[in-house]
């Protein structure tokens, strides 16, 4: 079927795919050789002359038609830019289109997540990864994305990884929005992504691509890829191979100068700390410094040379009991060993519960902080106030005194010494909090001291103000206010105590406990992976045979293997001081621990520690291998028969295809071993040689010596998956624990310094983990178009299509990891399928046009389409923890996706167009089905807190009642975590009273599980666009298009993770269910101890909740214009497109009441645009090109951030800079040279210097490539 057009109405076309800005002008057909391709992309000037264009099946639509029509806006990228570009993965092909999001990509590790290592997923619209449909040759691609909720973004979608296709082979991309989900079925609810392969290739071609950055000689890539293509007997048969192979360098952190500066925030040590000029002494509500939300002083300020104070290398030491302003805690994850000669006979030492490390503390506090230096709690400093004649030798945060009466006490005292008349008429709240401004008032805060004495050494006020840090008695000439003295030690790499500093501040150099400026701090950019290290090869073998005149079969063949490797993986590999996870928290040691030397004792002594201390330190030098490593392999073969023929006059097309895909990834990583590790620290010294103790005293004396539990402390009992005695899956508590083969095998691991771990310990202590995904696809597919009767304006089209989709996921991991043997949770096996049937009617109606013109009306046609598609499907039969044995099924309802899009062109120069749609994202089998994955999560903001709980209308009561409801199950009582012990409770006002004095959130994480569910409906998506094209006669070669599009997602898919589950249960007006509200019972997943704190146990499902609304314009303009009387064929050409979003809202609820706006941030710039520049002359082909983005907020909760939180409260607009240029230098010789960042921008200035914003880590970098054709 072909159609006569001329070129007018060709450029058309392509202002209707709106591919004016990512697109060099478009070849004519695919049939034509290299020189007549490029001939044509060079000329677009407008011609009466008619050229005949082929027509196919256009991306969006069923019906064939001229190559460039369609009524969906979007982008298109040819090979021609494609090869001026010198990309080298077609992921990146789309990166810099302003309308396509962040996505996952090689930068960066996509979040931490390990299954999704070096992945590249599209993200059309940032409306998320799933939300995107990706085909080849308009055909769906089996699914790289694993079967489990640890993958990008926690999108469990059927993402397709872009690095699986064949670079060498695309013709051209088209990228369309809102719109094409009638013409392909689910998923494309934000838009689709059609990689089109080059077709009946003849010739020979061999590509060699190279390069690095300039300045620092790093991040290389390189390329080769080759395609051979052949017609025979009689050009009925075609056949075509083609093969590439990639490499990419990794790059880290500490290979970056601007990095290794080591800038970012930290807290503000003066932020509520200026003095208030109008406090009035002893006047109710007057204050003593100006409240800290408006004093000028932002929470955050910015500087360079941080390092941090909390972990070291060989082991950083801590005092074990750190009370400061924390609530205590127990965490303790080590073991304090026994059996030295100052405890004989192996006995263990009760190790005391004590609290994890905060960070935040100030080294040198600016607000009101401890009335008197060195009294960490209430009691101590009630004690110091009641000794000190002045009462406070520093402001105080709060009036000394444990109950009401001594403060009321401490009050009379204040106003005495102080000579300040006490309040009249005021209540007993309102006269402490008078006298603790009069104490505010007459003493310094700590910086104000320092300022008045500015040779007091910092670790004065280290060892005064931060309880945890090894100290000593202050005996030095500040004494009286500073009693006691840090001494920061750690081990050194060789094992021997070192002394070490926190800097040298000025009274206004910021620092917390946590990190400061300068000193002998860790400086960790090494871990900082910028982007990872990826090996492809790709080989492709494609035929088309014509078995008769109107029937043709044809073939893709596809095998893909890609190794991806982080050269650092870290995570999980530290025990800290901050940490508040059992598994990872500092290691609670003694002195006597047989891997310590005299020495050792002596200077541990000399700091103050004669018995327990705490170890914070990296665990990385307990592994053999640091690197994370990803291998995935994929084929796919597709299948088919096509052709044409003739009924009732008519001419009619079809096609019948199979395809089969399969994906298969395999990620190895390396992790600790829970409790191997703690045995082999439980170390004891035998006749002179350092033995693990359970090998010395036997397994059996080893687990009484732990209690009645005969468990080690702190490993954690968790549901695992495996095969039950009948075969049968099941799901068990399984608890790990020591066994006779661990005993034999343990050795014991010397962790003070770096690198002094045995051989054999490393090979104990440590395991080599790995997870395997299989994905498997299988569909059929057809399509039936044709000519039903002729209207007025021509023919009435029609294509009929038909699918049905098969796929399975298999989620498997090694025995260490399905029993969580390791600090990560225990994977969940996951073996599932789904079938999708799907069918739909796409209409063409002219209804004017042709030979049937209405004055002033022109051109309009119509393009109804719907699809009907309906998913099934059923995951492998296991028995729950119960011993109930389920059979998970779904079957979903039929769900119909619909497009009307019209298009109007009333005079040659200007066409309007638009569609209305409707489209669905059926859920994917994780969401379906997933296995019960546990989990480790905490919730932040507690609802029931002091602090949040009247945020909300229905919290207060709900939280009220729930603390009836556990107290009833703990006989009546809850304990308190302000040292109040055992509370009762027998009615509201009591309930009210524990949450109000008695209930304070520790902060701790804890272990849950996520579960698919079968209850899930189908995502929403409703959208509407509206468009302009402009072609003015009087300048030819110019096009302007103009679209506006809008969509809402509703119903959004996703897990429901512990703080919205917290939130929509206590904040629902059907407490204690609220599956009314949200579709499930968040409610019945929440697990709460004793004393009222959140507990292991939590049940989570996916689950339908969220909205998401984007408005935007997307607009395009492109000029081509031929210089006559230049010595060569000389085109000049400019494009352009921009994005301008209106709006980007997201609502947890779906309400919008809840309603957060990321519109004019960092993600989701108000303004993004790309400007090309183009010249084409001779054998030369130059471009420029611009990428644009406009300044944006920095928010919170989607609300602008004030000065007050910190300095800066925007980032400045910033471009990025390209040039390539190529040369033919014979017709089948070319080369061709890129420069990407031109201006080596790295960073958005301060801000982004200073807050993380770094629009390219990678730096200014050149490619270069030899192309040549036989």
């Amino acid at each position: 079927m072909g159609a006569l057009m001329t070129k007018h109405r060709y450029w058309l076309g392509t202002t209707v795919l709106a591919g004016a800005l990512a697109v060099s002008v478009p070849a004519w057909a695919q049939e034509q050789d290299e020189a007549a391709r490029q001939s044509s992309s060079s000329s677009a000037t407008q011609t009466d002359q008619a050229v005949m264009v082929e027509e196919v099946v256009v991306t969006g639509s069923r019906i064939p038609r001229p190559q460039y029509e369609g009524t969906i806006p979007g982008v298109q990228v040819t090979s021609k830019d494609i090869t001026e570009r010198l990309f080298t993965n077609a992921g990146d092909v789309l990166n810099d289109i302003p309308l396509v999001g962040a996505g996952a990509s090689l930068n960066g590790t996509n979040g931490g997540q390990t299954a999704s290592l070096g992945v590249t997923y599209v993200d059309l619209l940032n409306l998320g990864t799933a939300r995107t449909l990706t085909l080849v040759n308009g055909r769906r691609f089996v699914s790289n994305n694993s079967a489990t909720i640890f993958v990008s973004g926690n999108e469990t979608g059927s993402q397709v990884d872009a690095s699986t296709i064949p670079v060498a082979l695309i013709d051209r991309v088209d990228v369309l929005t809102v719109g094409g989900a009638a013409a392909y079925g689910a998923d494309a609810v934000s838009g689709v992504v059609n990689y089109v392969l080059k077709d009946r290739y003849e010739g020979a071609e061999v590509n060699l691509i190279g390069g690095q950055t300039f300045d620092y000689q790093d991040a290389a890539r390189y390329s080769v890829n080759a395609t051979y293509g052949r017609n025979f007997l009689d050009d009925r048969l075609n056949v075509a191979v083609s093969g590439e192979y990639s490499h990419i360098d990794s790059v880290l952190g500490d290979q970056r100068d601007f990095l290794m500066e080591q800038a970012g925030s930290i807290s503000n040590p003066f932020n509520g700390g200026m003095r208030n000029g109008a406090f009035s002494p002893g006047a109710v509500g007057s204050t003593a410094f100006l409240p800290s939300g408006a004093d000028g002083q932002p929470n955050l300020i910015y500087t360079a040379g941080l390092r941090s104070y909390l972990t070291w290398y060989g082991g950083q030491i801590f005092n074990p009991t750190f009370s400061g302003l924390n609530e205590e805690y127990p965490a303790v994850a080590g073991l304090v060993p026994g059996g030295s000669a100052n405890m004989p006979g192996f006995a263990r030492i009760a190790a005391p519960a004590w609290s994890f490390f905060s960070s935040a503390l100030q080294q040198i506090p600016g607000a009101p902080n401890l009335c008197n230096a060195g009294a960490f709690s209430s009691a101590a400093a009630a004690a110091a106030a009641s000794a000190n004649p002045r009462i406070c030798n520093f402001a105080p945060s709060s009036l000394p005194g444990a109950t009401a009466a001594e403060q009321d006490a401490i009050a009379n005292r204040v106003f005495s010494f102080y000579n300040v008349a006490r309040p009249t008429g005021a209540t007993a709240a309102q006269v402490r909090a008078a006298a603790l401004q009069v104490l505010q008032a007459n003493n310094p805060t700590a910086r104000e001291y320092f300022a008045a004495n500015p040779n007091v050494p910092l670790n004065a006020f280290l060892g005064s103000f931060i309880a945890g840090l090894p100290d000593v008695a202050n005996t030095g000439a500040f004494a009286g206010m500073l009693p006691r003295t840090a001494v920061p030690i750690r081990f050194d790499a060789s094992g021997n105590v070192a002394a070490f500093s926190y800097g040298s501040p000025t009274p206004t150099t910021p620092g917390t406990a946590g990190s400061s400026v300068g000193g002998d701090g860790a400086l960790r950019q090494f871990t900082n992976v910028l982007r990872v290290e990826q090996e492809r090869y790709v080989a492709n073998v494609i035929g088309s045979y014509r078995v008769t005149d109107n029937i043709q079969f044809f073939t893709e063949n596809l095998y893909s293997d890609i190794t991806v490797r982080n050269p650092f993986s870290s995570g999980g590999l530290f025990n800290g001081v901050t940490s508040s996870s059992t598994e990872n928290a500092a290691l609670l040691v003694n002195v006597n621990h047989p891997f310590l030397t005299a020495q050792n004792r002596a200077d541990l002594a000399a700091a103050g520690i004669t018995g327990n201390f705490t170890l914070s330190r990296y665990n990385e030098d307990l592994v053999n291998d640091i690197s994370q490593e990803s291998t995935m392999e994929t084929i796919r073969s597709v299948n088919g028969f096509k052709g044409d023929f003739e009924a009732f006059g008519r001419s009619f097309g079809w096609e019948l295809s199979h395809t089969y895909g399969k994906a298969e990834t395999q990620v190895e990583f390396s992790a600790i071993r829970d409790v191997e590790f703690a045995m082999a620290l439980d170390a004891v010294n035998v006749n002179g040689e350092v033995v693990c103790r359970a090998k010395a005293v036997g397994l059996n004396a080893y687990l009484n010596s732990f209690g009645a539990s005969r468990q080690i402390p702190g490993i954690q009992p968790q549901i695992i998956s495996q095969i039950g005695s009948d075969g049968v899956r099941e799901q068990v508590i399984f608890q790990n624990n020591v066994t006779q083969q661990m005993v034999d095998n343990c050795a014991p691991v010397n962790v003070f310094g770096e690198g002094r771990a045995s051989q054999a310990a490393k090979d104990f202590v440590s395991v080599r983990n790995f997870f395997k995904n299989e994905s498997t696809q299988n569909f059929t597919q057809a399509t039936l178009t044709g000519e039903l009767f002729n209207l007025p304006a021509g023919p009435l089209q029609f294509a009929i299509s038909g699918e049905l989709r098969k796929e399975e996921l298999a989620y498997t991991t090694d025995e260490v990891n399905r029993i969580g043997g390791t600090r990560s949770a225990p994977s969940a096996t996951t073996f599932a399928e789904v079938e999708t049937r799907e069918g739909g009617i796409e209409l063409r109606i002219p209804v004017f046009g042709g030979d049937f013109q209405v004055p002033y009306v022109g051109s309009l046609e119509i393009n109804p389409s719907v699809r009907w598609t309906r998913l099934k499907g059923e995951a492998a039969s296991f028995r729950d923890t119960s011993g109930t044995l389920r059979t998970p099924t779904y079957k979903g309802e039929t769900e119909n996706v619909y497009t009307i899009a019209a298009t109007w062109q009333p005079i040659d120069d200007i066409a309007f167009r638009g569609n209305v749609s409707r489209s669905v994202r059926n859920p994917s089998i994780v969401e379906l089905f997933l296995g019960g994955q546990p989990f480790f999560t905490s919730i932040p903001q507690d609802p029931c807190s002091v602090t949040n709980i009247d945020l909300r209308s229905n919290r207060r009561a709900n939280c009220v009642s729930d603390v009836l409801a556990k107290a009833a199950a703990n006989g009546g009582r809850l304990g308190s975590s302000t040292g109040g012990g055992l509370i009762t409770i027998a009615s509201e006002a009591d309930a009210t009273s524990f949450l109000a004095s008695h209930y304070r959130p520790n902060g701790s994480a804890f272990t849950g599980l996520i579960s698919g569910a079968q209850t899930l409906k189908p995502e929403q998506g409703e959208s509407w666009t509206a468009g302009v094209v402009l072609q003015p006669r009087f300048l030819p070669g110019l096009m302007i298009a103009s679209d506006y599009l809008e969509i809402e997602v509703t119903d959004a898919l996703g897990p429901l993770l512990a703080q919205p589950a917290a939130e929509f249960c206590y904040d629902s007006p059907n407490f204690p269910d609220n599956t009314a509200d949200v579709g499930v019972n968040s409610c019945a997943g929440i697990r709460r101890d004793s004393n009222f704190q959140y507990t292991n146990g939590f049940e989570l499902p996916f689950f339908n909740l969220g909205s998401t609304k984007v408005r935007a314009v997307n607009a395009n303009v492109a000029y081509s214009h031929d210089i006559e009387g230049t010595p060569w064929p000389t085109t000049i050409g400019f494009r352009g497109n921009a994005y301008y979003l209106l709006e980007y809202t997201q609502s947890a609820s779906g309400t919008y009441e809840d309603a957060t706006s990321t519109r004019n941030t960092l993600a989701n710039p108000q303004l993004k645009l790309q400007l090309t520049a183009l010249l084409n002359t001779g054998r030369l082909n130059a471009r420029w090109t611009i990428d644009y983005q406009d300044s944006a907020s920095i928010k919170s909760s989607g609300i602008p951030i004030g000065i007050e939180f910190q300095p800066i409260v925007s980032y400045p607009s910033y471009s990025l800079h390209r040039l390539s240029v190529g040369w033919d230098f014979t017709d089948s010789v070319r080369g061709q040279f890129v420069v990407d960042n031109v201006f080596d921008k790295n960073s958005l200035g301060a801000q982004g210097y200073y807050n993380d914003a770094y629009v390219d880590r990678i730096g200014r970098r050149w490619t270069m490539s030899l192309g040549m054709k036989f």
